[in-house]
Order: structure tokens, then C-alpha cells, then sequence
């Protein structure tokens, strides 16, 4: 079959019907025009299901799921949908990024509404700066419109399929969904960085997600990395400093940053390879990598070690996302080295991340035997090795020092 080039409109009118299941890409791999012609054809399309993962910016079919017309369900909780995933309008599915495909797969889609580059002069068309799940399900869904946007890199690795595996390509030319850090000193997760920085051995594979301290970690290195450095899943734009001042590779599937940064200094470079789910997300993948470094980040550990990363006062404010695979990884990884990392306290230190026990309707993202290092602007604890008491005394000990004796007490 022959990719057919249709613009956005045309494209949802020919091959999107009422009632059908819609994949949406995730990240950088958002198709913002399909959807927006999407949105503009609601009237004819009553009764879609949509479903999809991390979404920067907008989403512009959200007043149609909170009138009934459509259906949106997700496994990444960002800002503006958090209100609604709370009322029950938008459905939340708990699962981890290593079965993001598997759970695809059982909501059957019809249509993937997918982004990549223009064809190359042998037809490929690269799914870019978002690999993870749309390298592998655009060879399954029965329908898959990719738009065509210049402003996606067209990066190395298994990253591409012909165009001829597409229904069709749809032209389009905008900046890519952009993802910064905000500005300023962060003294408390500067602090943390260093901390995480000490934990980092030579010839590591390191895994780092989104956020301050991940990014502060990368832009510490560049003053001087670990020999033999590989850097694992998520590409930011600090990764562009430390790759311009040393040997530095990235094996990733999602690029996260702006259009100058990694988007840029990604094309058609072969320092960065990007990879399927089957090479990113599954921990015996990563255990492949000799000491694999996984940093993660939380909102509260208890004294047992258990670790609450994706709730607040009962609200879910993320995704479970891949944070309990790299952990596995770097569990089953020789010399591996798996992180947590929080500051010591919120709400301008009024509130604790340590507590002593996580409350019954908090949602345990990492069991206690998950947990190793945890990693507080004050220290870095391994609880490997402790008892159950003797874990709990280290982690009090790398509390904020407003609540350490509170925590000691209970320890």
C-alpha cells in the first residue's frame, strides 16, 4: 500500500469514523494538527475514544469528553487534565511504562494519529524525537496518519518505517511541543543533584526523566562526567552540553527540549540512537547495561522505604510512567545503581517527604523492596543491607531538620 499525502482535514474525513478508538502520540510525537482538524469535525464523529500518554501543552478535546461526546482515557496525568481525571471524566489507567503497549493493544485502536519527518529520498519517514511506543505500533494499527513536520529530527537508530506502512502523511510545518526547566537557582535541587552526582560510578548507563533535579544532574556532569558515560530513555536539552563537552551517547526513546536544543542537535546524529519500547522500557534491556543508574523522583518515601511518586492529598498528578522498570533494571544491572530522589520537604518545609508510614489511600509506587538509594538535599541513604529499624533511622537522618526528630521517634 502507497502512503496517499492528504491535508489534516481531509485526512480525518476520509479515514476517521464515529465510534472509532483513537492513539494519540505522546510527547514530542503529538500530532497537534491532526487532532485540531480532529476537533473541527466533532460534529460528525460522535462517540470516539480517545486514548494517550504525556501531553505537553493543551488539550483542545477536553471540553468534548466533559460533554459526553467523546471519550478520552490516559496513563499520564498532566496539569490541565488533573481536575477532570479526579471527577471521573477522564479515565486513568494505572500502568507501567513497559505495558503501555500491551495495555495499546488491548484498547484496540483504530486510527494512530501519529507525527514524524518528510520521507527521505528513500521514503523513510522517522518517528524522531518520540520512538517508545510509535516505532513499534505503527506497523499494527490498521489505520495510521503520520504528519510530515521538517521540525522533527530525523534521528539514528531504529527510529524510522517507509511511508509506504502509513495510510497516510499530512504535511504540516510548526514547532514541535517544547518542554523547559524554569529559570532560576533551585538551591534545594541543586543540593540534591550534587548528592545523586556522588552515586554515578565510571562506565555507567544513566537513566534520568523529567524535571529539575534530572536536569541539574545532566548540566553537573558537563564540568567533568564519569568515564565511559551512556546516557539511557529520555533525551533533554542540558543533554546537549554534556554530549558537546565529552564522549557521551544517548540510547533514548522520547526527546524532550526545544527546537535549538536536543530537537536540533538530535538530527542525523549518530550519537543519538533511538529505540522501541522492546529496547527502552523493559527492564532485562536495561540490565543488559553494566552499572545502570536509575533516578527517579518522588513526593514522599516512608520509614519502610515505600515510595509515593505519583499522588498529592489524594489527587493523581502524573503517570506510573517507566520509574518502576528503570528501578528494575538497575536492580538487575551488575553494578547498578537504582535512585529516589526528593527534597527533604515541601510547602516551604512545613511538610515532610519522610513520613513514617504512607496513608492506606496513598497509591505505593515502589514497594520497600524496591526502594535502595534515597537521595534528600541533606544525604543519600542505601537502605541495601539495613533492617527494618536501622532504614528507618537513615532516612530520618536525611530529613529536614524541622522533622527529624519527629521521624526518629517513630523510627
Amino acid at each position: 500500500m502507497t502512503a496517499v499525502t492528504l491535508d489534516p482535514a481531509e485526512a480525518v474525513r476520509r479515514h476517521v469514523q464515529p465510534g472509532m478508538r483513537v492513539l494519540l502520540g505522546t510527547g514530542a510525537g503529538l500530532a497537534e494538527d491532526l487532532i485540531a482538524a480532529l476537533v473541527d469535525a466533532a460534529a460528525d464523529l460522535e462517540g470516539l475514544h480517545l486514548f494517550g500518554g504525556l501531553q505537553l501543552g493543551d488539550y483542545p478535546f477536553l471540553p468534548l469528553v466533559e460533554k459526553g461526546w467523546w471519550r478520552f482515557d490516559t496513563w499520564h496525568v498532566m496539569g490541565p487534565i488533573r481536575q477532570a481525571v479526579q471527577a471521573g471524566i477522564v479515565g486513568f489507567h494505572p500502568v507501567r511504562g513497559s505495558s503501555v503497549c500491551d495495555l495499546i493493544r488491548r484498547l484496540r485502536p483504530d486510527v494512530f494519529l501519529a507525527a514524524g519527518t518528510p520521507p527521505d529520498d528513500r521514503g523513510m519517514v522517522s518517528f524522531g524525537a518520540s520512538t517508545s511506543y510509535a516505532r513499534v505500533l505503527a506497523e499494527e494499527v490498521p489505520v495510521v496518519l503520520c504528519e510530515a513536520n521538517p521540525a522533527m529530527p530525523f534521528t539514528e537508530g531504529d527510529s524510522a518505517v517507509h511511508r509506504d506502512a502509513m495510510t497516510a502523511l499530512v504535511p504540516v510545518e510548526r514547532p514541535l511541543p517544547t518542554l523547559t526547566v524554569p529559570a532560576g537557582v533551585d538551591v534545594t535541587a541543586a543540593a540534591i543533584a550534587d548528592n545523586v552526582r556522588g552515586l554515578i560510578p565510571d562506565g555507567a548507563m544513566l537513566q534520568v526523566g523529567i524535571g529539575t533535579v534530572p536536569h541539574l544532574v545532566l548540566e553537573s556532569l558537563a564540568d567533568g562526567p564519569p568515564e565511559g558515560l551512556g546516557v539511557f530513555g529520555l533525551g533533554s536539552d542540558p543533554l546537549v552540553t554534556l554530549m558537546a563537552s565529552a564522549p557521551v551517547d544517548l540510547l533514548g526513546g522520547e526527546l524532550l527540549g526545544t527546537a535549538d536544543g536536543i530537537y536540533a542537535w538530535a538530527d542525523r546524529n549518530p550519537r543519538v540512537r533511538m529505540a522501541g519500547a522492546a529496547d527502552i522500557l523493559d527492564p532485562v534491556a536495561m540490565a543488559r547495561h553494566d552499572r545502570f543508574v536509575s533516578l527517579n523522583t518522588a513526593i514522599e518515601v516512608d520509614l519502610t522505604g515505600q515510595v509515593n511518586a505519583e499522588s498529592v492529598a489524594g489527587r493523581q498528578i502524573s503517570g506510573i510512567g517507566g520509574a518502576v522498570d528503570f528501578a528494575e533494571g538497575a536492580w538487575r544491572s551488575r553494578g547498578g545503581v537504582p535512585v529516589i530522589a526528593l527534597a527533604a520537604a515541601r510547602q516551604g518545609g512545613t511538610v515532610s517527604s519522610l513520613v513514617p508510614r504512607l496513608p492506606v489511600e496513598v497509591p505505593v509506587g515502589f514497594p520497600r523492596h524496591s526502594t535502595r538509594w534515597v537521595v534528600t538535599e541533606h544525604g543519600a541513604v542505601d537502605l541495601l543491607g539495613l533492617t527494618v529499624t536501622a532504614r528507618a533511622e537513615a532516612l530520618a537522618g536525611i530529613a529536614h531538620p524541622d522533622h527529624r526528630a519527629r521521624l526518629l521517634a517513630h523510627a
